[in-house]
């Protein structure tokens, strides 16, 4: 499965990952109520602190989806790591010094504006080789929500060029 900025995927969408997405659906967050999202194991033991890592992979791993819950991931048994308890920032959430949008290549969100701004850059290729020497993907370990970063990062790549009066882009599909 391609991720989409077009780098190979482990991800699989097979029935009972869907299967899982639907109990997701119904999952909520323990401390805040709000909305979740299922992640692997792998992505939590990505951002957890050494000392928390209790994530096994036999249970399904939540995200907290809220911006002010200070509950970053949890498991079916409700146990739960914290902001305070991770590595790095998760962009969405209250509190995050640096938001970065690309992990893979650690890439933040006023790099985007400025690449944008100042070197009329468009794509998601254009404005990570302008930063790096190559492109990584591991979206689905990496980010933490598991999933692509291109969505976000072209949102930003719009907002961007609406405030400069320009036409926007349109993020492609590979």
């Amino acid at each position: 499965m391609k991720c989409n900025c077009g780098h190979q995927s482990s991800g699989q969408e097979n029935s009972s990952e869907i299967e899982d997405d639907l109990k997701a659906k119904k999952q909520r967050c323990p401390v805040c109520g709000g909305k979740v999202k299922k992640v692997s194991s792998d992505v939590v033991n990505t951002f957890a602190n050494k000392e928390v890592k209790y994530i096994k992979k036999d249970t399904n791993h939540y995200i907290c989806l809220e911006h002010d819950c200070k509950v970053a991931y949890f498991n079916e048994k409700k146990e739960m790591i914290t902001i305070d308890d991770i590595r790095m920032p998760i962009w969405f959430k209250k509190g995050a010094d640096l938001v970065i949008i690309c992990y893979c290549n650690y890439i933040t969100k006023e790099q985007i504006r400025e690449a944008v701004r100042d070197h009329g850059l468009k794509s998601w290729d254009e404005i990570v080789l302008h930063y790096r020497k190559r492109k990584n993907c591991a979206c689905h370990k990496l980010n933490p929500i598991g999933e692509c970063c291109t969505d976000y990062f072209y949102e930003i790549i719009n907002e961007t060029l609406d405030k400069l009066g320009k036409e926007g882009v349109i993020k492609y599909e590979i």
